[in-house]
């Protein structure tokens, strides 16, 4: 789809809402605190008591509600061990709207607080395990990804090839890649596609994040190796209008939509919500240009054929607020994407033609309710996937865009060329269900089913190999049952979350007989059972550790089970990934700052390794590993309105595989750091927020790490990834009663050589203006 489409559906959408109407509001804002003055992180607090006009203090015991029209209300808050509380409060233009929520301990448990929705059940589970809350809000007003966002948290390190669109791979406590599982309101984010990755979707789309370190939790019902990513999206349960337009460098331009409309006689909920990213990446990168003898020249160009286009339309309607339901809500939903492809994977080779994109229909229902001390969350869901691959070109680029020679045979990405049309089907359901057994004990059930098939066509391949490789459907049927059992003390010092998780799949692939054309199928199975357990201690009111072990599983995906019927050939013999996953930490929290330590230990067994050869590729369990590290982070207040939070993380990755292991000659790399892992980076960053102004600094520091193993050749000589400290600055203003807010921000503002990874660059100093308008009523 081209640009101009979904900006004229944007367009289209905004001018048919847009009658929402203006009223007067402000932002209230607060901290939540016990008798002692402790500050209580995480308490949830309700405006009016509804719970989908519910959000989360955070580590200092602070929330915030945006456009809270002007009148009378009520908040209500509730802590795990404490008396609800409900404060009348009068929001007016003339006062600062600042909240003090003093909260009282429980006198009995048996006068406990009684949790009446999914959302504040959750909450629970999430003080005992390892987990770190992200609020989305803080970013609203800046020009970033969730990606990036997600890299300013501890124990978190990104690594993408690139600008807007570029793959990423995201490594959490030095778990990377597919051992760290993503989902979207506890649904696997594959189930969505590309589209809607996190480095593709706008900021505004989420209302949290949830980091997950070690332990995933039984009620995110999928497979992970070593933690888990929770995107919990933004749930507008009143009339809103919130639209926001950003561009900046590289011809970079984020537009984001999103409208409700409200029935309050009979609850009846129409939302739509759009997206649209648009760059064409052409930064500035070092490269070496053939002169008229085809000497190579060292020289700066600009990247000339990596443009990207991605958005999304969604609509919703459904009922909330009824006697037979929480929300009964519909969406359907398309998203759009376009990618060229710019060079290999290193960067030695520029690509002038080769291009992929991928187009989502979506549907999906979910239902929750509360009957008495039992929730019941919903979602069943259908997803079609169209993908395409185009490489036909024989023509040989270089760096400035031009044409240097052709090829005798073959694409700028294989040797056969492709023309691949590819058609994914998925169906998904999840059911979740929380029991209160008593004030002290929690059940919760989750089941996850999904059911997976792909197919295809590619008459370019089929010319080359004499076969069609891809018109033959491959399936696979994937089932995690996850059970977890909580239990509280009633001193209210101690708690603990056991639980036990049951994986299975069903794969169904073949392979092709190049020979004589005669198609193999394969059938595989496959169950096993994972478990933990995570104890909470509140040593002092403002000092809690927690301490978590698990047995964690990740099944083989139905690329490393089937390869690509060209150059990675199937293994139906592949075995889960599994991991010993121990974690150890202890926060200290007060009212001026707060302090963190997080240990972490993983032994892993059975790694999927992607094992090459001259004339094919197969993945093969072939490499243990050992994992010891450790996170440490602060946030401190040292004066009104500025904010100073700093974290770092080591961790040591070993190999513990033996010659036997990996089939080689000698225990030569046994023992060793493993290579192209980064072992120690930090984020750091200050902030000033006063009335309607602030402005902001932050920057990343990662040590420089070999490519290679560290034993072999000379250091001077070694391939390295060097050491890098990149820079952000901004400030933002809101205006027109707080409405309108406009933000001003520089990535990379020291303008240095920015890599992720080998000699692949990414961009230099680049400039995002944005300007971001909310109307609530």
């Amino acid at each position: 789809m081209k640009v101009k489409y979904l900006t004229f559906l944007l367009l289209g959408l905004l001018n048919g809402l847009f009658a929402i109407g203006q009223i007067n509001y402000q932002n209230i804002k607060g901290i939540v605190k016990a008798k002692d003055g402790a500050p209580l992180p995480q308490a949830v607090v309700m405006l009016d008591g509804r719970f989908e006009m519910a959000t989360t203090s955070d580590l200092h015991g602070n929330f915030e509600f945006e456009k809270v029209e002007i009148g009378n209300h009520v908040l209500v808050c509730r802590f795990v061990g404490y008396e609800d509380l409900h404060v009348a409060i009068k929001v007016s233009e003339s006062s600062k709207n600042d909240f003090l929520l003093v909260m009282e301990e429980e006198q009995t448990m048996l006068n406990s607080v009684t949790i009446t929705d999914s959302k504040d059940e959750m909450n629970v589970l999430r003080q005992v395990q390892q987990v770190e809350l992200l609020e989305a809000k803080e970013f609203y007003h800046r020009s970033l990804s969730p990606l990036e966002a997600v890299g300013m948290a501890s124990g978190v390190h990104i690594r993408q090839t690139g600008g807007m669109g570029s793959q990423a791979n995201i490594s959490l406590n030095g778990m990377s890649g597919k051992q760290v599982a993503t989902f979207i309101d506890g649904i696997p984010a594959e189930f969505y596609g590309q589209g809607m990755s996190l480095g593709n979707m706008p900021i505004e789309f989420m209302d949290k994040v949830e980091l997950y370190k070690g332990i995933v939790p039984a009620y995110l019902g999928g497979d992970a190796l070593g933690g888990a990513i929770n995107i919990v999206s933004r749930q507008e349960y009143q009339k809103a209008l919130k639209v926001s337009y950003g561009f900046g460098s590289f011809n970079t331009h984020k537009a984001n939509f999103h409208a409700t409309l409200l029935n309050n006689k009979k609850s009846m909920l129409l939302g739509a919500y759009a997206f649209l990213n648009y760059s064409d990446n052409d930064y500035e990168i070092d490269a070496q240009v053939p002169d008229q003898f085809y000497n190579p020249v060292d020289t700066i160009v600009n990247r000339f054929h990596d443009r990207f286009q991605n958005g999304m339309i969604r609509l919703e309607v459904g009922f909330v607020d009824q006697s037979w339901a929480d929300y009964l809500l519909i969406s359907l939903a398309y998203t759009d994407l376009s990618d060229q492809i710019q060079h290999n994977a290193m960067m030695s080779q520029p690509y002038g033609q080769a291009e992929r994109a991928e187009q989502s229909y979506n549907a999906m229902l979910k239902y929750g309710y509360a009957f008495g001390d039992l929730d019941i969350d919903l979602a069943v869901g259908k997803n079609w996937i169209n993908s395409s691959l185009v490489d036909t070109t024989l023509n040989v680029y270089t760096w400035d865009g031009d044409i240097q020679t052709q090829r005798a045979y073959g694409g700028e990405l294989s040797t056969s060329m492709n023309t691949l049309d590819l058609i994914t089907n998925t169906t998904f359901s999840r059911l979740n269900a929380t029991y209160r057994i008593s004030p002290l004990q929690l059940l919760n059930v989750n089941s996850t089913l999904s059911n997976f098939s792909r197919s295809g066509s590619d008459s370019t391949a089929n010319a080359y190999y004499g076969f069609d490789p891809f018109e033959n459907e491959m399936h696979m049927l994937k089932h995690v049952l996850g059970l977890a059992y909580e239990l509280h003390s009633t001193n209210k010092k101690w708690a603990g979350v056991a639980t036990l998780k049951h994986y299975f799949y069903q794969a169904e692939g073949f392979e092709q007989n190049r020979a004589d054309n005669e198609v193999i199928i394969y059938d595989q199975k496959e169950s096993r059972l994972g478990y933990s357990l995570a104890v909470q201690h509140k040593l002092l009111s403002i000092i809690d550790m927690k301490m978590s072990y698990e047995y964690a599983t990740r099944l083989p995906d139905v690329y490393e089970l089937f390869g690509d019927h060209f150059i990675v050939k199937q293994n139906m013999n592949l075995s889960p990934e599994t991991s010993h996953n121990v974690n150890l930490g202890t926060r200290y929290n007060s009212e001026i700052w707060s302090a963190e330590v997080n240990g972490f230990f993983r032994k892993v067994d059975d790694i999927i390794y992607l094992k090459s050869s001259p004339f094919f590729a197969q993945y093969q369990n072939l490499l243990k590993a050992e994992v010891k590290g450790v996170e440490l982070g602060f946030s401190i207040l040292p004066i009104k309105h500025l904010t100073v939070e700093s974290n770092a993380t080591f961790q040591d990755i070993r190999n513990k595989s033996s010659k036997v292991d990996s089939n080689t000659s000698s225990d030569k790399y046994f023992n060793e750091r493993l290579p192209n892992r980064p072992y120690f980076f930090s984020n750091h960053s200050i902030g000033w927020r006063k009335n309607k102004f602030s402005c902001w600094w932050n920057g990343r520091y990662v040590e420089e790490f070999y490519l290679h193993w560290e034993v072999d050749g000379r250091k001077e000589s070694k391939p390295t990834i060097p050491r890098q400290f990149i820079q952000n600055i901004g400030a933002s203003y809101t205006i027109w009663e707080n409405q309108l807010t406009l933000s001003l921000e520089s990535f990379n503002v020291t303008d240095q050589r920015a890599y992720d990874h080998f000699k692949v660059q990414k961009p230099g100093r680049s400039f995002a203006v944005k300007a971001r308008y909310v109307m609530n009523r």
